[in-house]
């Protein structure tokens, strides 16, 4: 009995291996329609822009001091912390800042229609390092040491060091 089993696994094997003519090659079977290879730097500054906002609204320290107060929601007015880091800043707007400096300054992008369209590769490139400026004195300020000159190099370092904010 074990023979036969042995036998019909044997066989399958065999059967499913030499079925296939081309293993590595899949076609389209892994690429996403709804991504786009080149994103639009123009929908990619607009996301930045709209949360820039958020930087000068926050209103946890005047709550702290009790210049404002709150009435339906005391968690804040009562000393309790949020969460606040500055990783979805840097997965967010820093990031996008960085795609757009990245593709405005690649040879293979910097000449695409959906580039170029919206204003020159130099001025696009000066807005995202502007903004990127504005992002990181923000964040400076609010957290004091953070990563800069390791961040966004693209080799895979998810521990960067921190630069000291004189450095910055």
């Amino acid at each position: 009995m074990k023979s036969i089993k042995f036998f019909l696994a044997i066989t399958a094997m065999t059967m499913l291996i030499g079925s296939c003519d081309k293993i590595k090659d899949f076609g389209d079977t892994n690429v996403n329609p709804g991504v786009t290879p080149t994103p639009s730097t123009a929908a990619l500054l607009t996301n930045v822009i709209s949360g820039l906002g958020g930087f000068a609204s926050n209103t946890t320290g005047a709550l702290y001091a009790q210049h404002i107060s709150e009435t339906q929601y005391t968690e804040v007015s009562l000393y309790a912390l949020p969460k606040s880091d500055f990783d979805g800043i840097y997965a967010a707007s820093l990031y996008d800042l960085q795609n757009i400096i990245n593709i405005n300054t690649d040879a293979t992008t910097k000449t695409q229609g959906s580039v170029t369209k919206f204003g020159s590769n130099n001025n696009q490139i000066a807005i995202a390092r502007i903004l990127k400026a504005y992002t990181f004195w923000t964040i400076t300020d609010r957290w004091g040491d953070i990563p800069y000159s390791e961040a966004f190099k693209g080799n895979g370092n998810l521990t960067p060091k921190y630069d000291k904010q004189e450095d910055n």
